[in-house]
């Protein structure tokens, strides 16, 4: 056959051969392509009933198409002669790739392993929603792909069920090691026997030895039937109990008892890898492993409540876009207005619903939770406590009365939750709601539901309408029609979402949201058109460019690709509009544009507290502090027990130099997350720069450095700043030992300039000018690799006035006020504006400096006059009339 031509293909060489058929490699000349051609052997093209099988066996393969089956192209006959035209795959045979006992193998990696088992079962999947049992699934009949891909090949033994029994009596079919007990026994098979054979090819992978094993074929077959095998935890320890049961389970002998479908062979994996991924990012990240230990800068108008404790993540699930705005957008610039709207509304919260199900089920249920939630925090007539508020209250034993006090609700929405999978392999979900006025703890409404979960949308939309229905709560035209609408068709995807939201929210771990990309993108492989999932992945990459965890043009692209994704499939996604809103913000500080999504997505979700949080944040960029305040109190109300909306709202008061408010509310703050750092040192140096306490400053810093997690270095520094004031530069020194390196958005400061600015202080000139010679090289490569990072140029700029390089300070400095003015970025340009400052004053240019130093305590900034007087930094200073003046005019508007 090598070298012959049939039809239009060229035969080049023998790939293969097995007892349904010889495989060729060969050239596709009309279609210009490479092909694998499977011709019958002549001895069974003269079968009938062999024949037929071989057209079974096409026949039930060109009707898959799924990206784990090879594609069949097309099914020729000529003369005598009849062969498949398939997909070539270019690969190895996963038995290759799994047998330890040859000299070339290369042990996998656990997490192939598993992903290499999802995609068998999901390509079985596909074949047993066409009702088309594989019978003969093995290691060998799998192609493994250069980039991994897994391709299910050889369906010449596959049944269509309802098709004649083409097994002749006494026979068996398939490989022995690999059939199920009711195969190796001649009885009739189903789906459960491929299930029995993915099951061999697990264990294969794990252990490279079968679960079966003899020296010829009767011993194996009744090992099948009679024998136990071997654990595969006797093979190695290591492979997880919970794997193990998976392994078992799918060699159950008797069917019954054995995985019933694919598709839950398929789930418990996909548990298994999500739970064992969480757990090896956390292990990372609590062991100190880091992508970037540069920043983590927490004070920026995230959106998003910080965690108290990983192991408490609070499972979130997907926001809906529903329901247009009634309120102009004049009402939300307008506080006041504002104001009257929100409190002439009905307040409701819901409650996290219980989960009756078992502990693994419990992100579902809070998923559901705040679906519901959603959807009436769509309802213009309503008003809805945020979900991070509410998540509060989960297994609390507050009575209703304190909760409605506490979010001033007069209305909580409660119930309960359970979700099972029924033998079929379907979903199940039961939901009881409960609807209690709280005035006088009287059920208003109460209806149980179960659905299948595809169905789950509509019963989330049911309940959302009769809960409305039952407080008298119109729903316009548009808002019924946004109440009803479904994020995805499939259900699976839809799983994949809610655990990406569980990873993703209320935390600022670089770690949880990878996983929650993860999740995310696992959703759109299953539906390519999933709108909000692509809104999150946005949000995610606009954060990591943000936060300095990833500053780099690449994530603001992929930010911008995964809007435009979800623009294309659901334009009015209200999400959609917030994630548009931080990429404009985030990205390019564009705050026209980023008001305009942030307002928009507040036409579609009134009670979307995120946009308040957004619109907060902007003003306060854009200088506009007593207008920012304004929004934070409405995001508040919105989200009362948010320790993050108290901790933003307090640095904004913190600003504007009215400390006192300040501290109120970054002790509120404190008091609802004590174990999260962000307050802690802006409320320290309240005290430092309204009353020169650096004293219970530092107590109050070093008694919680326990809390200080992954910002320890933040307080560490801020501990050096307070000996420096205090003049206690030995102290100082001390403390810079203890950390490499202060980063967050405002600054960055190796230690080494921080060091010689001490030496200098303290007049040790050689100390000094070796540790700003080491600085020079760490700030010149910095530079280098991230050339439009404003922060550099100004820490450069210090560096090159301590060495007494005056013009090169000068201009560093400026380059740093060019690259980000105050007039594009109120806060962290006027840190640009201190730097340049500070280097007028170390290279004598007084007058100038002075005129600086008036700017930045004439409009809201973290300086104050008392800090002017304490910090050694402005010694040079001291005896200039003028300085003096300028202390005292600002000492008498504070």
């Amino acid at each position: 056959m090598i070298g012959k031509q049939i039809l239009h293909y060229q035969i080049k060489e023998k790939l293969g051969e097995g007892g349904m058929g010889i495989v060729y490699l060969a050239d596709d000349t009309k279609l210009e392509r490479t092909v694998a051609i499977k011709s019958l052997p002549q001895r069974i093209a003269a079968s009938a009933e062999e024949r037929e099988r071989f057209k079974i066996e096409a026949r039930a393969a060109a009707a898959l198409n799924h990206p784990n089956i090879t594609t069949i192209h097309n099914i020729e006959e000529i003369d005598d002669q009849m062969f498949i035209v398939m997909e070539y795959i270019d690969g190895q045979e996963l038995k290759n790739v799994v047998d330890k006992s040859r000299k070339d193998a290369i042990p996998i990696k656990f997490d192939k392993i598993i992903d290499y088992a999802i995609q068998i079962a999901s390509g079985l999947r596909a074949a047993h929603k066409k009702d088309i049992v594989h019978r003969d699934i093995k290691s060998a009949n799998i192609m493994l792909t250069s980039d991994d891909q897994i391709k299910i090949m050889d369906f010449g033994l596959a049944k269509v069920q309802g098709s004649e029994h083409l097994t002749r009596e006494g026979t068996t079919i398939g490989t022995a090691a690999y059939m199920s007990p009711e195969q190796a026994s001649h009885e009739e098979v189903d789906p459960r026997s491929d299930i029995w054979s993915f099951g061999v090819i697990l264990y294969e992978m794990l252990t490279g030895k079968l679960p079966f094993r003899g020296d010829y074929e009767a011993a194996i077959l009744y090992d099948i039937v009679h024998a136990k095998p071997e654990s595969v935890q006797s093979f190695n320890p290591e492979i997880p109990q919970k794997l193990s049961e998976i392994v078992d389970r799918c060699l159950e002998k008797d069917k019954s008892k054995r995985y019933q479908t694919i598709t839950h062979v398929i789930e418990d994996l996909k548990y298994f890898q999500s739970v064992t991924e969480k757990t090896n990012e956390i292990n990372m990240s609590e062991s100190g492993v880091r992508q970037n230990k540069s920043n983590s800068s927490i004070y920026s108008g995230s959106r998003s409540q910080p965690k108290i404790e990983k192991k408490n993540i609070f499972r979130l699930a997907a926001s809906l876009a529903v329901v247009v705005l009634i309120l102009s957008i004049f009402f939300f610039f307008n506080g006041s207005d504002t104001d009257t709207v929100i409190s002439n509304k009905k307040m409701l919260v819901v409650l996290p619903f219980k989960n009756l199900g078992n502990a693994e089920q419990e992100y579902f249920a809070d998923g559901i939770t705040s679906e519901i939630t959603s959807r009436l925090s769509g309802l213009s007539g309503l008003g809805v406590i945020a979900r991070s508020s509410a998540m509060q209250y989960k297994n609390t034993n507050k009575s209703i009365l304190q909760i409605g006090e506490e979010l001033g609700v007069q209305y909580m929405l409660e119930g309960t939750i359970q979700w099972e999978i029924l033998p079929d392999g379907n979903k199940r979900v039961r939901v009881n709601p409960e609807l209690i006025q709280i005035s006088n703890a009287t059920q208003i409404w109460s209806k149980p539901y179960e659905a299948d979960f595809s169905s789950v949308f509509k019963l989330q939309s049911e309940i959302a309408t009769q809960v409305a229905s039952a407080m008298d709560i119109t729903l316009l035209k548009d808002e019924q029609k946004s109440i009803e609408q479904e994020l995805t068709i499939n259900s699976e995807a839809y799983d994949y979402y809610l655990r990406g939201l569980d990873y993703h929210l209320d935390t600022y771990d670089i770690d949880l949201w990878q996983i929650a990309q993860q999740m995310y993108e696992k959703a759109i492989e299953l539906d390519p058109q999933f709108a909000a999932a692509y809104a999150r992945i946005s949000n995610i990459h606009s954060d990591m460019y943000w936060f300095y965890y990833d500053r780099s043009e690449t994530r603001l692209e992929k930010s911008l690709e995964a809007i435009e994704k979800a623009e294309k499939f659901d334009p009015n996604l209200y999400i959609l509009h917030t994630a548009k809103g931080w990429y404009y913000y985030h990205g390019f500080l564009d705050y026209d544009k980023a008001l305009k999504e942030f307002y928009r997505s507040l036409e579609e979700q009134p009670n979307d507290e995120d946009a308040y949080m957004g619109i907060a944040s902007v003003l306060r960029r854009q200088g506009k502090i007593e207008e920012s305040v304004a929004m934070f109190e409405k995001s508040i109300a919105m989200n009362p027990r948010s320790s993050l909306n108290y901790d933003q709202l307090g640095e904004t008061l913190f600003l504007l130099r009215r400390y006192d408010d300040a501290r109120k509310y970054l002790e509120r703050s404190i008091s609802m997350a004590p174990d999260d750092a962000v307050a802690y040192p802006f409320l320290a140096w309240t005290l430092v720069l309204q009353q020169n306490n650096t004293k219970e400053a530092r107590k109050l810093l070093e008694d919680h450095l326990n809390n200080a997690g992954d910002r320890l270095d933040w307080f560490q520094y801020n501990l050096t700043r307070f000996d420096i004031l205090d003049r206690k530069f030995d102290n100082a020194l001390k403390e810079l030992d203890k950390f490499d390196l202060m980063s967050n958005q405002f600054r960055y400061l190796p230690t080494e300039v921080l060091k010689a600015q001490v030496y200098g202080f303290k007049n040790e000139n050689e100390l000094k000018i070796r540790f700003y010679n080491e600085a020079v090289q760490i700030m010149k490569a910095k530079i280098n690799e991230e050339p439009d990072d404003e922060r550099h140029y100004g820490t450069l700029g210090i560096i090159y006035a301590g060495l007494g390089k005056k013009q090169e300070a000068i201009e560093y400095g400026k380059r740093g006020m060019d690259l980000l003015p105050v007039s594009k970025e109120a806060w962290r340009g006027s840190f640009r504006v201190e730097d340049m400052a500070i280097i007028y004053t170390m290279v004598s240019e007084q007058e100038k400096a002075i005129d600086l130093l008036d700017q930045l305590l004439s409009r809201p900034y973290n300086l104050s006059v008392t800090m002017v007087k304490l910090d050694p930094t402005w010694d040079p200073l001291r005896n200039n009339p003028r300085f003096l003046s300028l202390l005292q005019k600002h000492s008498q508007n504070m």
